[in-house]
């Protein structure tokens, strides 16, 4: 039993019955009467007389498509599903088994039956050339191509998040405020972007854990600068510090 046939046992009735269609029974398709060939016959005069032979009307409802889907094989309703898709029937998704889930499939079988019943009311389509069938409408091969192009337009892409971070001008200037601190020069500008670089590692790592749960301390990035600063040269660090030491001490005795 397939997936529809078990979604109409489950509700009781056909599926489609619940196709948003303009009426109970929309016509999706006409064909009028053609004319087929002209006969001549007796007259009553003992003549003849040409009579033309026409094909009956012929027209598509809603209830044909119904029955048409519910005897679809497996194999039918996957090729179906694909057409609806590449089609835009489906719209945006999720992913791509989707095409396969009852509901969807309904819900794009009863968008493009509603597409077919404007058409036909309208004159903008021909005979059954609107029907949504694999005969046609769907006549045609789905290609690579067109497949591709419709996963690029409808398959939802998920984003990565947005990370922000702290601007770089505001590294720098806490970059120049760290190395005048300990060690009373500028930075190089190779001392520049290492502790640039280290800063951004550290707000990266910093995002992630936050995002992944639990309890994070604020970074301090004037920390980080002032450990790189004196990674960068111990020596005059501990010169920068032992003399802001002194000072401290000589303003404390009021001698400073």
């Amino acid at each position: 039993m397939s997936d529809l046939a078990r979604y109409n046992a489950q509700y009781g009735s056909n599926a489609l019955s619940s196709l948003p269609v303009s009426s109970s029974n929309a016509i999706l398709g006409y064909k009028p009467p053609e004319l087929t060939f002209t006969d001549v016959i007796p007259g009553r005069d003992g003549g003849s007389v040409r009579r033309d032979v026409m094909t009956e009307a012929e027209q598509f409802t809603e209830q044909n498509f119904m029955e048409y889907v519910g005897l679809l094989t497996v194999e039918e309703q996957e090729e179906l599903q694909e057409a609806l898709f590449v089609d835009g029937y489906y719209g945006s998704i999720s992913s791509i088994d989707e095409l396969q889930d009852t509901n969807e499939f309904v819900k794009a079988l009863g968008f493009a039956a509603r597409d077919a019943a404007n058409e036909t009311k309208w004159g903008l389509s021909e005979g059954f050339e609107g029907i949504p069938t694999l005969e046609e409408r769907f006549s045609g091969e789905i290609t690579a191509e067109s497949m591709d192009a419709a996963l690029d337009k409808y398959l939802k892409q998920e984003k990565d998040p947005v990370r922000m971070v702290m601007p770089v001008t505001q590294v720098d200037r806490l970059v120049e405020n760290s190395w005048g601190n300990v060690l009373g020069r500028k930075a190089t500008e190779s001392e520049r972007r290492a502790a640039f670089n280290l800063v951004r590692a550290a707000q990266l790592e910093a995002y992630d854990a936050q995002q992944s749960g639990g309890v994070v301390e604020a970074l301090d990035v004037t920390g980080i600068l002032e450990g790189q600063a004196e990674a960068a040269d111990p020596m005059q660090a501990k010169a920068i510090s032992t003399s802001n030491t002194t000072s401290a001490i000589w303003k404390a005795l009021g001698l400073g």
